[in-house]
């Protein structure tokens, strides 16, 4: 596990890459036991959740032996200022995808308690938003940081490679039935939403603010969704939900530039 940590510090971006990989495969091999297990289609909320589980607790080992879950934002809670930034941001952006992608500003709560569908996205986001945060925002992004951090360009590109990384993985969507365009808009608004996701997470010291960002906007996106049957989402709906979120991602990463923390581990061992 040392050489593993060193190795980190000498190639961060095959480390990175190498953590993704691990998690993709550990959490396939789990969701294909569970749907044996449970004999029911693998495609089925319960084997991918597992999964999803599955693959982020082997990052979470990987990351506790390093001694990396406080400095990484993932043991860390934020206080009370960062969680009120956090909540503005999290307004503001429900009521951007609320108006890219349905027209309007409108959401029925009532959903929330009524349906049985609308409760099983609700975890079902919670779960996938933690666990996507805690490998991209958590230990990749720190991973990055903690070599180049040392300048405001090296953070500047940990923050990318960090968000095209999170991204990029959205093309496992082709695999699902979506059209390439399609998916290709939602790799360049998942690396857009990355961007400042990423510039929180280090700005903050924790990943939970943007968990709560990451879970909070997928959910509600699919809830209001319900209330439209049919209704599929292309490149005008995906383009006004990326230039909603361009303000942000110029205010937070002028903000992470201008203030510059300082590294994160000054020294590799």
């Amino acid at each position: 596990m040392t050489k593993f940590q060193r190795f980190s510090g000498s190639h961060p971006i095959l480390f990175s890459l190498i953590l993704i990989v691990v998690w993709f495969l550990v959490g396939a091999l789990a969701t294909g036991a569970a749907a044996v297990a449970l004999q029911i289609p693998f495609t089925d909320s319960g084997p991918q959740s597992i999964g999803t589980l599955s693959g982020t607790l082997a990052i979470l080992l990987i990351t506790w032996r390093f001694g990396w879950l406080k400095s990484s934002g993932i043991g860390s809670i934020g206080n009370i200022k960062v969680w009120l930034m956090a909540l503005l941001m999290f307004s503001y952006l429900i009521a951007a995808y609320s108006f890219a992608f349905y027209g309007d500003l409108a959401f029925d709560f009532s959903n929330l308690f009524s349906s049985e569908t609308a409760r099983s996205i609700l975890s079902r986001q919670i779960v996938v938003g933690t666990v996507e945060e805690i490998l991209f925002r958590g230990v990749v992004l720190f991973a990055l940081v903690r070599v180049w951090g040392n300048t405001k360009r090296g953070l500047f590109f940990a923050v990318l490679l960090s968000a095209f990384l999170f991204g990029i993985i959205h093309l496992l969507q082709v695999f699902a039935g979506k059209p390439l365009g399609d998916a290709l808009m939602t790799v360049l608004e998942g690396t857009v939403s990355g961007l400042w996701w990423g510039a929180c997470v280090i700005l903050w010291g924790t990943i939970w603010p943007a968990v709560l960002l990451h879970a909070g906007s997928n959910a509600f996106v699919m809830i209001k969704g319900l209330n439209h049957p049919g209704l599929a989402f292309s490149y005008p709906e995906y383009f006004l939900a990326i230039l909603f979120q361009i303000p942000l991602v110029i205010l937070v990463l002028y903000w992470l530039l201008k203030t510059a923390p300082r590294p994160v581990i000054p020294d590799i061992p």
